[in-house]
């Protein structure tokens, strides 16, 4: 009588079980979609905020002439400001407009904020009268390498 009963109960115990399976596998999938769609998102976001940073840094630079312009009198007034941040943002937005979209696809509500904050910030890391473009970017290219102390010598341990 067990073995009538196992047998009889076998095809519906596989039944519910492949249902279970195949329940938790679209579970499965619906998760792993959803864990693909975010690291997608994640990278895409992360590349507009490297193209962001570069083209802000890029446009500070070019900029260097209006401002030397601007503070030819020795103050930077605040409508001379806002004029340079006004072209600032101009140019990133020419220069990075598929970075600026994804940021705001990716949810960032207030862009023009936050391109204030990244120039303000480059216009911070520019040195101060360091010279020019050009002199900068040799001494951003050189290695921290501090020289040597003294001569190197091969019989330094005799």
């Amino acid at each position: 009588m067990t073995e009538t009963l196992i047998t009889q109960m076998m095809p519906i115990l596989v039944t519910a079980a492949g249902t279970l399976l195949t329940a938790l596998v679209a579970l499965g999938l619906k998760q792993l979609n959803s864990w693909i769609k975010a690291k997608v998102q994640s990278e895409q976001t992360a590349t507009a905020l490297i193209q962001l940073s570069e083209a802000v840094g890029s446009v500070v630079m070019d900029l260097e002439v209006e401002v030397r312009r601007f503070m030819s009198d020795g103050q930077l007034t605040q409508a001379e400001q806002q004029q340079l941040k006004s072209m600032a943002r101009s140019r990133i937005q020419k220069q990075a407009p598929k970075a600026l979209d994804a940021l705001v696809k990716a949810g960032m509500d207030d862009i023009n904020f936050f391109l204030n904050g990244k120039i303000e910030a480059a216009v911070a890391g520019m040195p101060d009268k360091a010279g020019t473009r050009d002199e900068r970017r040799e001494t951003r290219d050189k290695p921290d390498v501090p020289e040597p102390a003294g001569p190197i010598s091969d019989e330094a341990g005799r």
